[in-house]
Parts: C-alpha cells; sequence; structure tokens
C-alpha cells in the first residue's frame, strides 16, 4: 500500500486518480511475478524484493527492526549497540508517502491479499518468527509514522507520537 502511496500517482496515474490500491497493488503483484518468473527478481532498484532475500546466507543481515513500532523501534536498536544521541530518529525527521491517504490493507480483496501473501511468503514467516505476527490477514499500517493510517480509522495522539485505533 505504501509503494502505491509513494509511486503510484507516476506508476498507475488513473488507478491513484481515483485511490485504487486493490488494483493497483493486484497489478502490482502480478507484474513482479511475471518479472520473476523471466528471471528479474531485482526490477525497479528491488523495490519489489522480498525483504527475506535481505537476510539469506551467507552475507545476509542479521539484526530486526520491527517495522509497524518505526521509529521507536530503530531507537532501542541505536540504543542497545549505544549509537550516539545524534542517530536517533524523531517523528519529524520520518519521510513518509502521501496522497490517497484514507486507503490501507484494509481495502484490498481476498484475491490481492492473497497475491501479496504468495509474493511475500517468505517475509510474513520472518514476521511471525522474529515479532510474533503470525497473521498474515491482519490489516496493518505504521502506526509510528503521522500520515501512514486512515484518519478514519485511526486517530493521531501527537503527544504519544502514534495512532489509536476509534
Amino acid at each position: 500500500v505504501a509503494q502505491f502511496r509513494g509511486s503510484g500517482r507516476s506508476r498507475y496515474p488513473d488507478l491513484f486518480a481515483k485511490c485504487d490500491v486493490n488494483m493497483a497493488v493486484r497489478t502490482m503483484m502480478q507484474e513482479y511475478m511475471a518479472e520473476v518468473a523471466a528471471g528479474r527478481p531485482y526490477v525497479e532498484n528491488c523495490q519489489r524484493l522480498p525483504q527475506a532475500e535481505f537476510f539469506d546466507a551467507p552475507y545476509g543481515a542479521t539484526v530486526f527492526v520491527d517495522n509497524r513500532h518505526f521509529p521507536e523501534s530503530m531507537n532501542e536498536l541505536y540504543d542497545k549497540h549505544n549509537y550516539p544521541v545524534a542517530f536517533r530518529i524523531e517523528h519529524s525527521e520520518v519521510a513518509h508517502v502521501s496522497g490517497c491517504d484514507h486507503v490501507w490493507t484494509g481495502d484490498l480483496d481476498a484475491e490481492t491479499k492473497a497475491l501479496v501473501r504468495q509474493v511475500y511468503k517468505r517475509d510474513f514467516e520472518l514476521l511471525c518468527e522474529h515479532f510474533g505476527y503470525c497473521d498474515s490477514s491482519e490489516n496493518t499500517c505504521i502506526t509510528h509514522v503521522q500520515g501512514m493510517c486512515p484518519e478514519q480509522l485511526f486517530s493521531w495522539d501527537g503527544a504519544q507520537q502514534f495512532y489509536v485505533r476509534k
């Protein structure tokens, strides 16, 4: 959904104009599956590449950051490894996508969600293993970054710096 909100304006202008996140994500998944089948999984500067690949041996990443709680999760990692305070990420520093702010994963139909689960199967397995997010059908948004959850369902708590479900 964030990729649609970020690049959808230029990549899928007709769908973006209608904020049709469902058809855009379905199209993205179908296009990516075709690229993978043709031996080109690294298209679009690896933007569609499943994150699990970055954790594969022998040179894979070994530290996991919970994107659902970004930037707090990243700051906790910095603190754990004694990084200087200058490394801390403030909410005001987080750049994020915009446009079609009212759409989210809850707007994807069963067919589109099935394609996402197929393409990102290993990512869902890592989310379950490392963070306990084992319901791959759960509708989520990045609750600690303003503008990333639909206002019709969530309220931004400026004091706490996160969204609260209405």
